[in-house]
């Protein structure tokens, strides 16, 4: 029991004790054993906690990727945190390249000395695995030569590590090493777990022998999905080993099972097939870089600063004018001043969306669970009778999520909801309200303006007002639209799930016709709603100019609105794109935002 107790739980109970024991023991004698056995184990539990405490180590299985570019902070951070073992293993592999025999030997046998996460049956995995987080492919090999000449045999993880810090360094001096090791393994396991499958890909992924690991691909999908990376390192074997026709099967193969390729991928596809001799034809060149851009558009991804400043470096030499801007809020480039195309949504997705969404999500079996039969009866009755509304308001929602510079206390939420509503009875706007039961305790005064001018619905207190937002907005077309903060990662989940490919659509649907309330004035009660984003946020091409989204830094994770630091989320265009032009043009586009739709390119 002691050994499942954080210390500092711990002392707290052994005080309690304590305390019991000097008001009811009245043997000293007693007292003193039954403490001395209790803080015996307190110390036992200490060195136990402290080499066994939960750490996010270089060494941990299936990170490697995550791994490859930690920051000097995360580095410090992550040190700061490591059993003694692990720093002194992080300390000599990350200094020490040239270890003899007998430096080795005595690497190994402190290593196992001076704690108890690393042993002598785990220690040659961990070491290959910290070789692969530092990038260090000369230790390991001397590692294991050093083992080779005290004839230890080396295990399955051990080889299988060795095997991905081999991609991780990209090279290998001698890849019939390589080869070897995968044949060794094929033998001990005709079978293999996933992990140690994706491990030899990898390896095999910079050896000759690469296309062996669409084998074992098929031998990891028996049982899993494969990863993102190592998707990735066999669509990277295979733009270099100039068969494309494979590798772009494989990105829409990665793309379809929810995976993203990761950045390689695409410095691969530019590199190989977008860099263009001299003297040779633009044209074919451009061609190639555009099928990327195609791509990245059709699967609405958003690439990384790297890229972008491979694209850029791509499309400059392909002598095309390159510069980052950003989009304004009416959707306007400020470099080229093309206008992106807005969120389309044909009647028909709109239609298979709305009836798959209220019969497979919200008025199936899981609402029931959460609502009564006769609540949403009583709701679809409602709508029936006096949809289509204009404005849909999550009201809970809205009255606590109302940003810092809302009109009066916290704890008047009533107050804030009567000034957005409001706030749309001045734009005219037949609205809905949803909330629950406990709101008509809320200040009457307000309350009342609110029954007056909206049509309010009052879910009971342990449903899931959530569903009713959605179904209502749904249920009066295509033009109504929604206000609130939640982001509705549970239906949507729950969507992808009943019927996968309106996964985009839903997600399309969301971000144009999704309101949040930023906050209301304390000088002029004025209301600060961010309205739907009016134009589609990914790679896209206007009047012959490629506009490229970049994701946001890893710090970047709120923006200022006006006076307000407002949190970042999906439902935000990125701030930084990438504009590609063949050359200066003057000519605008002009598209409106009910445009019934365009021609999207083939990338295929």
């Amino acid at each position: 029991m002691f050994t499942t107790l954080k210390p500092h739980l711990f002392r707290c109970s052994v005080l309690m004790l304590y305390r019991h024991l000097v008001k009811h023991e009245r043997n000293m004698w007693n007292r003193h054993s039954v403490l001395k056995s209790v803080y015996c184990a307190i110390e036992n539990n200490d060195r136990r906690y402290a080499s066994h405490r939960p750490i996010r180590d270089v060494n941990s299985e299936g990170s490697d990727s995550d791994r490859e570019n930690l920051s000097s902070v995360e580095e410090a951070a992550m040190e700061k945190k490591r059993p003694a073992q692990l720093k002194f293993m992080y300390e000599v592999i990350k200094s020490s390249n040239d270890l003899t025999e007998e430096g080795m030997k005595e690497f190994r046998d402190k290593v196992v000395s001076v704690g108890n996460v690393v042993t002598s049956s785990n220690i040659d995995a961990v070491t290959i695995g910290m070789c692969a987080s530092l990038r260090n492919m000369d230790f390991a090999d001397a590692y294991l030569n050093f083992l080779k000449q005290r004839d230890v045999e080396v295990n399955v993880a051990t080889m299988g590590r060795y095997m991905k810090l081999c991609y991780i360094c990209g090279e290998v001096s001698d890849e019939s090493k390589v080869i070897d090791m995968y044949r060794c393994l094929t033998e001990k396991l005709p079978v293999m777990d996933a992990s140690t499958a994706e491990n030899i890909i990898h390896g095999l992924c910079v050896t000759s022998e690469w296309r062996r690991g669409l084998e074992l691909m098929n031998m990891v999908k028996e049982t899993s999905t494969p990863s993102a990376s190592t998707y990735s390192a066999l669509i990277v074997a295979a733009f270099r080993n100039k068969d494309a026709e494979l590798g772009w099967h494989l990105m829409e193969e990665c793309i379809a099972v929810e995976k993203t390729p990761t950045d390689m991928v695409y410095m691969t596809w530019l590199s190989e097939y977008c860099t263009r001799p001299m003297h040779s034809n633009a044209e074919e060149y451009i061609e190639m870089a555009e099928k990327l851009l195609n791509f990245l558009s059709f699967h609405e991804l958003v690439v990384s600063k790297e890229i972008s400043q491979k694209l850029k470096e791509t499309f400059g030499k392909l002598n095309w004018q390159c510069r980052y801007t950003y989009i304004n809020e009416r959707g306007m480039c400020m470099s080229c001043r093309g206008e992106m195309h807005p969120i389309f949504i044909s009647k028909s997705e709109f239609q298979n969306l709305s009836q798959t969404f209220l019969e497979k999500v919200l008025v199936g079996p899981d609402i029931f669970s959460k609502s009564s039969p006769e609540e949403v009866k009583a709701f679809q009755e409602l709508i029936t009778k006096e949809a289509p509304f204009n404005t849909v308001i999550d009201g809970l929602n809205v009255a606590y999520s109302s940003g810092s510079e809302s009109r009066g206390p916290r704890n008047n939420p009533a107050a804030i909801l009567q000034s957005v509503v409001s706030h749309f009875v001045d734009l005219s706007h037949k609205i809905l309200v949803l909330g629950r039961t406990h709101m008509k305790s809320w200040s009457r005064k307000e309350m009342e303006y609110v029954r007056k001018n909206s049509q309010l619905f009052l879910a009971e207190n342990v449903s899931q007002d959530d569903p009713f937002v959605l179904y209502a907005t749904m249920s009066s077309g295509p033009a109504t639209c929604f206000l609130s903060r939640d982001l509705m990662r549970g239906h949507a989940y729950r969507l992808k799930c009943a019927e996968p490919s309106l996964a985009g659509v839903f997600r399309r649907w969301q971000l144009s016709h999704q309101m949040r309330l930023l906050g209301i004035s304390k000088s002029t009660n004025r209301v600060n709603i961010k309205l739907p984003l009016e134009f589609s946020p990914k790679v896209q091409k206007v009047d012959g100019n490629w506009h490229v989204p970049i994701q946001e830094e890893g710090n970047q994770n709120e923006y200022r609105e006006g006076k307000q630091v407002v949190p970042r989320s999906f439902l935000d265009p990125p701030t930084s794109w990438l504009c590609i032009s063949p050359k200066k043009s003057g000519k605008k586009s002009s598209w409106k935002k009910d445009h019934g739709g365009w021609r999207s390119h083939s990338y295929g």
